[in-house]
């Protein structure tokens, strides 16, 4: 699922300059509508994993997720892609959710340090791969061949979801929806201390952008992506 997400990082601003010829503040702002989108899905994901359960949101969320990638292939206008990518954004704020809530169900309790840590190395390594990846299939098939690649990975990612074994959490009471019970004050500091290191790592793909120009191709931009998750 991460490998699909990060191939994109490396080729999609190209794809907007190409299509469109806008300049690079409508490209921001094509890029910014998916990270809205996933972030104000995600404390309405974490209320119906509670309320309607892990399974079904997680493996309908990874389907909607792949088939969103097909929605590239006919975005030719900048208000088309500004819509394909915010529909993208609600369902990576979907299944990353579900995902990182799953994973902590399933990890047995005295093995949950060691089992988050195996989670995130395999983050890091959809980080570290999905660019060159995006980049390699970009430089042999163009746009169309690295969606249709994926929506391929991402529908693979469903079927390993489909054929996990969920543990069924029971909530000691049925959550009712109101918008204050949607934050959790415990989370502020930790999710404050993860804003300081995201930030960082906006830092560096504004570098990584800004030098994109001067590089020979696209496989040398994913190559810089990968060495930074490594």
């Amino acid at each position: 699922m991460c490998s699909a997400y990060y191939s994109l990082i490396s080729t999609l601003p190209g794809l907007y300059l190409h299509r469109t010829a806008s300049p690079k503040s409508v490209v921001g702002l094509v890029l910014a509508s998916y990270i809205v989108a996933s972030v104000l899905v995600r404390p309405f994901t974490g209320f119906g994993l509670d309320k309607y359960g892990r399974k079904t949101i997680f493996i309908v969320s990874l389907l909607f997720y792949a088939f969103v990638f097909n929605g590239y292939l006919v975005a030719w206008t900048v208000a088309v892609m500004i819509l394909v990518r915010f529909i993208h954004g609600l369902t990576w704020g979907l299944t990353t959710t579900s995902n990182s809530t799953v994973a902590v169900d399933i990890i047995p309790p005295d093995k949950r340090g060691q089992g988050i840590g195996y989670f995130g190395i395999s983050t890091t390594l959809g980080m570290a791969l999905g660019p060159v990846i995006g980049s390699s299939i970009f430089q042999h098939g163009g746009y169309s061949a690295m969606f249709i690649a994926g929506f391929i990975i991402s529908l693979a990612s469903m079927g390993m979801a489909a054929s996990m074994r969920f543990t069924d959490v029971v909530p000691s009471r049925s959550p009712e929806f109101k918008f204050s019970a949607l934050f959790e004050t415990t989370t502020l500091l930790p999710s404050f201390n993860l804003l300081l290191i995201m930030i960082t790592y906006g830092g560096m793909l504004s570098l990584w952008h800004c030098m994109g120009g001067s590089w020979e191709s696209e496989i040398l931009q994913g190559f810089f992506l990968f060495m930074h998750a490594v």
